[in-house]
């Protein structure tokens, strides 16, 4: 069964596509959390980078990103500076700044 690493793989192959399908990352992310497969500072922040590349609405991707990062800070992931530009370039600084208060996370 697909793994941390697996999955890793796949959202950096779409991190790093020109054009992402939104919804082959939110396959892959629903996939990790059904089968509990852990997030990782560097599934994250390439799960944000696809986002930003995807053929979602902005509105969404936005959406998406934030659920993901709540939810991976709630599991125990300590944002490193990965992830937090991440955030930034999808969202902008001042709307990263406030999600990273808003879930209590500094970058490590």
């Amino acid at each position: 069964a697909p793994d941390t690493v697996t999955c890793t793989s796949l959202l950096t192959a779409y991190a790093r596509s020109s054009r992402s399908s939104c919804a082959a990352i939110r396959a892959v992310l629903d996939y990790m959390r059904r089968s509990a497969v852990g997030h990782n500072n560097y599934s994250v922040p390439n799960a944000i980078k696809a986002l930003a590349r995807s053929d979602a609405r902005h509105v969404d991707q936005v959406a998406l990103a934030r659920d993901l990062f709540l939810e991976a800070v709630a599991g125990g992931l300590r944002p490193n500076d990965f992830t937090t530009s991440a955030l930034e370039n999808l969202m902008g600084g001042r709307d990263a700044e406030a999600l990273l208060r808003e879930a209590n996370a500094s970058p490590g």
